[in-house]
């Protein structure tokens, strides 16, 4: 678990930002949403956002790790 989340910055989620939903030409949307003591975030393809996005990728990168393949 520490390793899952020892990839978020608390002090930069806000400034991770969310794009549209393309659902309508793809189907499908990446959403993550984070709950802390504190505050909930809820983020919607925020790949597009290249500046803040890594630290989504790098938790993604861990979880697939550990995921058996049926749940990908």
């Amino acid at each position: 678990w520490k390793q899952l989340i020892a990839s978020f910055d608390v002090k930069n989620l806000d400034k991770i930002e969310s794009s549209a939903s393309i659902q309508s030409l793809d189907g499908i949307d990446e959403t993550f949403q984070i709950k802390t003591p504190k505050k909930s975030y809820i983020y919607v393809n925020s790949y597009n956002d290249t500046i803040h996005y890594g630290q989504l990728q790098r938790f993604k990168d861990q979880l697939e790790k550990v995921l058996p393949k049926e749940y990908r």
